[in-house]
């Protein structure tokens, strides 16, 4: 019987031994989970500022961008209203002298019908007139 109980007691001991290594390992593999899981939790935050940093910047730089477009079409829409201008004063001189040379080739034929009198005579043109 004596052996019996010796051999319980050392297979007590043994599983006690077992329990308690068992147990030092669990509670290493829970100290680095949670090590682990502080470590993720500051990385966590970390990429949340760098996030909300970007997002600034983003929207900083698209409101620079926006400004600067919207002073670029100000200055096309300022240059179109000079040449539109131009353009105008251009097609009224055209149209005067369009009205000049009528006038010219009116006078040409008739200095032919009547060769008495010359295109130039200021006389004549305020006749017309």
């Amino acid at each position: 019987m004596l052996v019996l109980d010796l051999f319980s007691i050392h297979s007590v001991q043994m599983t006690f031994f077992h329990v308690q290594d068992a147990e030092a390992r669990f509670e290493d593999q829970l100290s680095k989970l949670v090590l682990e899981k502080q470590e993720l939790e500051w990385e966590k935050e970390s990429l949340q500022h760098k996030m909300e940093t970007m997002a600034n910047q983003h929207t900083e730089s698209l409101t620079n961008v926006k400004k600067q477009f919207q002073a670029k079409i100000r200055d096309i829409e300022e240059q179109k209203g000079k040449y539109q201008v131009s353009a105008e004063l251009k097609d009224k001189e055209i149209n005067n002298l369009k009205e000049e040379l009528k006038s010219l080739q009116t006078l040409q034929c008739l200095a032919k019908v009547r060769p008495s009198i010359h295109p130039c005579d200021t006389v004549w043109w305020i006749s017309l007139i």
